[in-house]
């Protein structure tokens, strides 16, 4: 039980600072679908001090158990 409140924690955590950087910066993060894994992959510009843009990729189950959803437009 505490384990899996550790891991909830620790993902809403990793998620609100990839929020907290794309506010910073007001750029818009990029949606992909991976057809091979069926997950869908926000991309947001690289955090102050790296180079690297960070990638965050889950299945429409495990976005939509943290608060987000997708329609296509």
């Amino acid at each position: 039980m505490i384990r899996t409140i550790a891991c909830a924690a620790a993902a809403v955590l990793l998620t609100t600072g990839a929020v907290a950087a794309m506010a910073d910066t007001g750029a818009q993060p990029t949606v992909r679908f991976d057809h091979k894994t069926g997950a869908y992959c926000l991309q947001s510009d690289a955090i102050t001090g790296s180079r690297i843009p960070q990638v965050e990729c889950h299945s429409v189950g495990d976005w939509a158990k943290q608060g987000v959803t997708f329609s296509r437009r």
